[in-house]
């Protein structure tokens, strides 16, 4: 992804160094995340799965030592790595409640989407346009890779237009006149989950059956509820 860790052509002498580095440095395994491959058109990624396939089986052959771990893999192609002897570890991440990103690139549907964030109305105008204001924005919904705002559902599962979103509000056009002062409407469903999860301390699981929802925590140190 052009981030961190090194070109393959490097990897075999950093790994060395780590494997001679004594009692305080070992070389426990190798990491080639991927997920730079999220063509929307699988059998390119599945091309480029095996190309990375390929040039990391080179790398441990180029080994001193077998690696314990060899983790690679992300939401976008951990299916096609499992296929593939090299690796003994996948590290999909946004497969646990998958977004408008994943949706995109059909890894899953609109239905099997399983994150929102709950706002609340704490404003609405009669003035031209009519329009309702939400206590939640892009501090509340991640706007990732400059994508611009989810989709708005009220209570009843009617899709709501968005006028605009700021850093802390979201306005809805009311030209209805359906919505009214703390009414509950879900921005849905994020861009990118994992940005989303992160602005948040705890969430409310919601089950299939008629049991209340949980609340279980899944950062730390915001003090807001997902």
């Amino acid at each position: 992804m052009h981030r961190c860790g090194v070109e393959p052509e490097k990897a075999v002498g950093l790994a060395m160094m780590a494997s001679r580095g004594g009692q305080n440095v070992y070389l426990a395994g190798v990491m080639a995340y991927d997920g730079h491959v999220n063509d929307p058109d699988r059998e390119k990624r599945k091309q480029m799965v095996e190309a990375e396939a390929s040039v990391l089986q080179k790398v441990i052959a180029s080994l001193d030592i077998e690696p314990d771990t060899v983790s690679v893999g992300g939401t976008p192609t951990y299916e096609l790595w499992a296929g593939q002897p090299v690796c003994n570890e996948l590290q999909p991440g946004t497969y646990v409640y998958y977004d408008v990103h994943c949706q995109a690139m059909g890894l899953c549907s609109r239905e099997q989407i399983a994150m929102g964030v709950v706002s609340r109305v704490i404003s609405r105008s009669e003035s031209p346009p009519p329009r309702a204001v939400l206590d939640a924005g892009y501090k509340s919904v991640s706007l990732d890779q400059g994508v611009y705002p989810p989709t708005a559902v009220d209570a009843s599962g009617q899709e709501l237009r968005i006028l605009s979103m700021s850093e802390e509000h979201c306005v809805i056009d009311n030209a209805s006149h359906a919505l009214d002062l703390d009414d509950a409407v879900l921005l849905f469903p994020p861009y990118h989950s994992c940005t989303t999860t992160d602005l948040w301390d705890t969430a409310l699981l919601y089950s299939r059956s008629s049991a209340p929802p949980r609340q279980v925590p899944v950062a730390g140190g915001r003090g807001k509820r997902l």
